[in-house]
């Protein structure tokens, strides 16, 4: 359910991913956050370098919003429930 295009694009420009997010601080704010560059990794074949780079930004993603969940808002129905 991820998109892996973020993972193809740095494949192949090798270059590194910079995370960087806002969110709003208790004083009211706007605090903007850059993280350390993640570098692409290669995992054997081109398919699993992609696959496990997609985790490794999803992971920081994930991080991230763990930090601010009460700042997160996800307009998209991404986790859809299908019935069978």
């Amino acid at each position: 359910g991820t998109a892996m295009g973020l993972a193809v694009i740095v494949q192949r420009a090798r270059c590194p991913v910079v995370p960087i997010f806002t969110y709003r601080a208790k004083n009211g704010k706007t605090v903007i956050q850059a993280e350390p560059p993640l570098q692409f990794q290669d995992f054997g074949t081109r398919e699993e370098s992609i696959a496990a780079n997609t985790q490794i930004y999803t992971d920081k993603l994930e991080q991230i919003v763990r930090e601010h969940p009460e700042q997160w808002m996800w307009v998209h129905r991404r986790w859809k429930v299908f019935q069978t």
